[in-house]
């Protein structure tokens, strides 16, 4: 029962935020899973109704191409959207995912 709208972050959150992250979100690059190992949580934001969330990925890659799961909160909310901004080397892609576009490819 962690009280996100009210503001409050207790440093307990970040654990559970990111046991849930790893459950729901996937991060595949040359193959291997790196979601656990290589994504950090670095801040985060409350905004009305939504949490932005900013993670930094911690790897060195041979390729600049991303497997990208993410069903957060889509268990909960049919409806639910999830907007990505992925940022590599200077450039970036954002994609949109729900309950029908679980998956994307990104390559730079």
């Amino acid at each position: 029962d962690l009280k996100l709208q009210e503001g409050r972050w207790e440093k307990s959150y970040s654990k559970v935020i990111n046991d849930y992250i790893t459950e729901h979100f996937k991060l595949v690059v040359d193959g291997k899973d790196k979601t656990k190992s290589s994504l950090k949580l670095a801040r985060h934001e409350v905004k009305e109704q939504a949490m932005w969330l900013y993670y930094d990925f911690d790897s060195k890659v041979k390729s600049g191409i991303f497997n990208i799961q993410n069903t957060l909160m889509m268990d909960l909310y049919p409806d639910q959207k999830n907007l990505l901004i992925f940022v590599f080397k200077g450039e970036q892609e954002a994609v949109q995912f729900n309950n029908k576009q679980i998956k994307h490819k990104i390559e730079f």
